[in-house]
């Protein structure tokens, strides 16, 4: 089903939203069209006319007509997100996200670092779409249904995180918890799914949801749908919120600039690493030698994906890994434990029917915080003593040191299975960036080739 229609500018209010005047409609007006450039147009239209023509025709076959919000960001500026996206950021299982840490526990050790799930996940929703909306533009199959699936599945891609995110996943590791919702990407699928369910005015079919899913982690939506065929979409779409490639997507670009910027790391996207112009310079390209096809970069923004990787490697060591966080994780860890052991939490973590959803919403940071720093229960004594240390910056876990192993012939189980205190990661720069598939004007690249790419330029007449 079409959903994408030019629209004017609109308010950040939904109800503020100006209607079109069909009759007087005029495609300059329109906030997607000027995102294109003059030739890009032409390909989409050859004539004002043949514009009218086909603004009409979507008009007809969509029961509702989408609209585009603008709104600021603290990393991009000005940005622009759908109506839909708009309403699902009201839904109070999506307002739970600015109580969701986006670090975890870090801000006890890098107290700058506070900022949340909930922006981070309307970023993602803008590059998203705006992966899409120019992928559009050079691949005419792209529907406006799958530019919405992508928007929506970068916006609700963090929904099931637990409280001090990450760590959450542990308690559930640490517990053997029997689930696939001890995966916070299946939990936000499932979520997102209840959730389309809470708002019929969206009027999502249920192919858009799986598709959305699907988005959200291509391996994961096997694990909830094992015996149903993949949803329909066009190829290489999938690798954009989460590229199961080489790991660099939507989701990462964001986190990656946003952090820095909390982390002080660098304090301006301008000058630095502009993404959206390396979204649009990508493409969908298909490889005939793998009969894939790869969401690629161009091989001109070779330098900016070496620095997003590496970014990645740094603020890993640095930052997330760093041992005083590490010590942070495991107290963290073992008070939750202890707290699921008087409480037994982790039930409603199976997500199986609306009791246990309702009673998961309400699981937060400040929720656990509050908890144990004001608790009576002796049974949580212990639980609340480790969140006071923690608070304090007093009489954390000892970081005994480093030391080297190698992990390169262990199956992914095994590296599952590994006690999570030890801290790796096998998404080192050396690993990633071979994996990176680049084009030159459409064309793909063989990996093996990219270090000795050339530019050829025309030296005009004299």
């Amino acid at each position: 089903m079409s959903r994408l229609q030019p629209v004017q500018e609109s308010n950040n209010e939904l109800d503020d939203t100006d209607e079109i005047d069909e009759q007087n409609f005029d495609a300059s007006q329109s906030i997607v069209l000027n995102r294109y450039e003059p030739d890009q147009l032409a390909k989409l239209s050859e004539s004002k006319e043949d514009f009218q023509e086909q603004y009409h025709s979507m008009q007809s076959s969509t029961k509702k007509p989408l609209k585009l919000y603008r709104q600021y960001d603290n990393i991009y500026g000005e940005i622009t997100i759908s109506n839909y996206a708009k309403t699902i950021t009201l839904h109070p299982w999506f307002q739970r996200l600015k109580d969701i840490k986006q670090l975890g526990p870090l801000h006890f050790k890098f107290p700058h670092a506070d900022h949340s799930r909930f922006n981070h996940s309307i970023g993602a929703a803008y590059l998203a779409r705006l992966a899409g909306t120019v992928l559009r533009s050079k691949h005419h199959r792209i529907t406006d249904s799958e530019i919405l699936c992508l928007e929506l599945a970068g916006l609700c891609h963090d929904l099931g995180h637990g409280p001090y995110s990450h760590s959450f996943d542990h308690l559930l590791r640490d517990i053997s918890f029997k689930s696939i919702t001890a995966q916070h990407e299946i939990r936000s699928q499932i979520l997102i799914k209840h959730l389309i369910e809470d708002l019929p005015e969206l009027n999502i079919s249920a192919e858009e949801v799986k598709l959305i899913q699907y988005f959200i982690d291509t391996d994961k939506y096997k694990l909830i749908y094992p015996n149903e065929t993949l949803p329909k979409h066009t190829p290489g779409l999938e690798q954009i919120v989460s590229n199961p490639v080489h790991k660099l997507d939507v989701d990462k670009m964001d986190y990656l600039l946003r952090d820095a910027q909390a982390l002080r790391f660098d304090m301006t996207i301008d000058g630095k690493l502009d993404v959206r112009a390396l979204l649009k310079r990508s493409q969908l390209v298909h490889d005939k030698k793998e009969n894939r096809t790869f969401w690629m970069f161009h091989i001109r923004d070779q330098g900016m994906v070496y620095d997003l990787i590496c970014r990645r490697f740094i603020f890993y060591n640095n930052y997330y890994l760093h041992p005083d966080v590490n010590a942070i994780n495991c107290m963290l860890t073992d008070a939750l434990i202890i707290i699921n052991r008087v409480k037994k939490y982790s039930d409603c973590v199976k997500l199986e029917n609306r009791e246990q959803i309702e009673k998961y919403i309400q699981l937060t940071d400040t929720f656990f915080l509050e908890m144990l720093m004001n608790s009576d229960d002796d049974r949580l004594a212990e639980a609340s003593e480790l969140i006071k240390r923690i608070v304090s910056g007093k009489n954390w876990y000892k970081h005994l040191g480093d030391f080297v192993t190698n992990i390169e012939n262990l199956d992914e189980t095994s590296y599952a299975e590994l006690p999570w205190e030890i801290f790796t990661d096998k998404s080192t720069p050396t690993t990633l960036l071979p994996k990176i598939r680049y084009h030159q004007n459409g064309l793909p690249i063989n990996p093996l080739d990219v270090k000795n790419t050339r530019r050829l330029y025309l030296k005009p007449d004299a």
